[in-house]
């Protein structure tokens, strides 16, 4: 992907079977199906590809445990079986993880009910299961709190380290098979015409007009579904739940526990994570309503002290310990009389004619992250009997084709000593690379020359930089530190390193658009970095 070239793609390359509106999770899955069956199709992102919701998430691939309390069988089959799925097309991305069931004398769940919730979800995964579920030793984590501690369980589940990269693997592989998607570019207007239906679009980097024909469009904006309805001319106004999940990032400690946990809260009884990361510890998550803006949403102080506190009675070491930044996001929730934990994350596909919009309009409703690919898989599946094409071949083709990080047959390969050995690169540095870009790593180091990483980036290399920019539509600086790369939430990042990664984005930039260096550049990547810093600041308390 290249988003200038890409735009130009889009606005010349119609009409199309299908546009996709929203580029997460779910939007990007829906454009890759719906080229998989031959659809001519494409996407557009009012923000950055993975920005909304997909970013904001604990980043776990799990069958979801607390949901059988609730009932919510068909979900935690569909969601074991999508974890598999995972597993195979994306293991660069997709790794598994145990996560270990600390039971206290004063919860609310008996050492009996989750020794049996883990024997149904062992039930339920079937041949899909990871490793036995059970029981074990009360001493098998030391740092744990003691107190009261009754019992201790295991699951092995599986986590997803950047749900970012997984979207855009999903879309880089998309564009292989014949889609175009583009970031930055808003629907403003949806309507019937003679064609099928007319998107008025709007490029958000320089405020101009692009007009797109398409036969159908899913609607895959997450939180703001509702809106894009509203502009679909939909009469009936959409009412969603939307509840705040926030998360926290802490920097590593002494004694800071080295597995992941799933623990219950003692103030209020709801599970929370504890999951190490690179370079430090996750904790979250929170559920809170959110009225307003999605994009508007961030970690309350409140919200920050709950989970610190949640997280020192069960781990004393953390006591004392600062969060270096902290994350929200939206879960878009269908508005219901139950209550928000108890709420099913099933997705639905609900056609926005019978709510008084056009026809052809479909809305993803709900879904979580672990269950993206077959949600994109049902909404291509719909489009495709719409406009009487069917199914081509294997009716779930997406079910087995790798992104493309994983598409090693025979070479490049994802062995970090080769690697380290083609580019005269340190081996942890080697697989590093190979864990965020997969078998595209080889591509990646080959643009290294005699460059160092930038210092206070957490060894962000410049090559990063320009690969994301002309391969993964990347367009400011915030699109290559957040959802490219990663390096915003390196505990050594600093503005420095924001601002030595901001002059690399500045002549990357240049070197796109193929003009010589003017006068204003050096301002440019200046105000860049300024425009980013602020960015860290309001969305993650983060100071650089």
């Amino acid at each position: 992907m290249q988003r200038e070239r890409d735009l130009g793609r889009l606005a010349n390359g119609g009409p199309y079977d299908l546009l996709v509106v929203g580029g997460g999770a779910a939007g990007a899955a829906s454009l890759r199906a719906a080229a998989l069956r031959g659809l001519k199709a494409a996407l557009c992102e009012r923000a950055d590809f993975a920005s909304g919701t997909t970013s904001r998430s604990s980043r776990l691939i799990h069958g979801g445990l607390r949901y059988l309390e609730h009932g919510h069988l068909r979900l935690v089959r569909e969601s074991l079986a999508e974890r598999r799925i995972l597993l195979g097309i994306a293991p660069h991305l997709v790794e598994p993880l145990p996560i270990h069931l600390p039971i206290y004398r004063d919860g609310r769940r008996p050492p009996w009910k989750v020794a049996l919730g883990l024997r149904l979800y062992d039930l339920l995964a079937g041949r899909n299961r990871l490793g036995a579920s059970r029981m074990i030793d009360t001493r098998t984590l030391p740092g744990l709190r003691a107190e009261g501690l009754r019992a201790l369980g295991v699951v092995v589940d599986a986590r997803v380290p950047s749900p970012e990269r997984l979207v855009i693997e999903t879309l880089v592989d998309a564009e292989r098979l014949g889609a175009v998607a583009v970031n930055h570019l808003e629907l403003a207007r949806l309507e019937e015409s003679a064609g099928g239906l007319r998107a008025r679009l709007l490029d958000r980097t320089r405020g101009e007009p692009v007009e797109v024909q398409a036969g159908a469009v899913i609607n895959a904006a997450g939180p703001w579904v509702g809106e894009v309805e509203q502009r679909a001319g939909t009469r009936e106004k959409r009412v969603l739940r939307g509840t705040r999940g926030s998360h926290l990032l802490l920097p590593v400690f002494d004694g800071a526990p080295e597995r992941a946990l799933l623990v219950e809260a003692r103030r209020d009884g709801r599970p929370f994570f504890i999951l190490p990361a690179d370079g430090g510890l996750l904790v979250g998550t929170t559920e809170v309503p959110h009225e307003g803006d999605p994009d508007e949403a961030v970690a309350t102080a409140a919200e920050i002290e709950y989970l610190m506190s949640e997280l020192e009675s069960v781990w004393p070491a953390a006591r004392g310990v600062s969060p270096y930044a902290a994350y929200a996001g939206v879960r878009p929730l269908p508005a219901s009389g139950t209550r928000v934990a108890a709420a099913s994350r099933r997705h639905r596909l609900e056609p926005a004619a019978a709510g008084g919009g056009p026809r052809g309009v479909f809305s993803l409703v709900g879904g979580k992250l672990t269950t993206h690919r077959l949600e994109g898989e049902e909404a291509a599946r719909a489009v495709a009997a719409l406009l009487g094409r069917g199914d081509r071949g294997d009716a779930e083709p997406t079910r087995t084709r790798p992104l493309p990080g994983a598409q090693c047959d025979p070479e490049p390969t994802m062995n970090p000593a080769a690697l380290a050995a083609r580019f005269a690169l340190p081996v942890i540095e080697a697989s590093r690379l190979l864990r965020r870009w997969g078998c595209r790593a080889w591509a990646v180091a080959a643009g290294f020359g005699d460059e160092s990483p930038l210092a206070g980036t957490g060894g962000l290399h410049p090559a990063e930089i320009r690969f994301a920019i002309e391969h993964e539509g990347a367009f400011g600086l915030d699109d290559v530190l957040y959802r490219r790369t990663g390096s915003w939430e390196s505990p050594a990042l600093t503005g420095d390193g924001v601002r030595a990664a901001a002059a690399v984005w500045a002549s990357a930039r240049r070197r796109l658009e193929r003009r010589a260096v003017e006068p204003g550049d050096e301002a440019m990547a200046g105000a860049e970095a300024a425009r980013v810093i602020a960015l860290f600041r309001r969305d993650h308390a983060r100071t650089l």
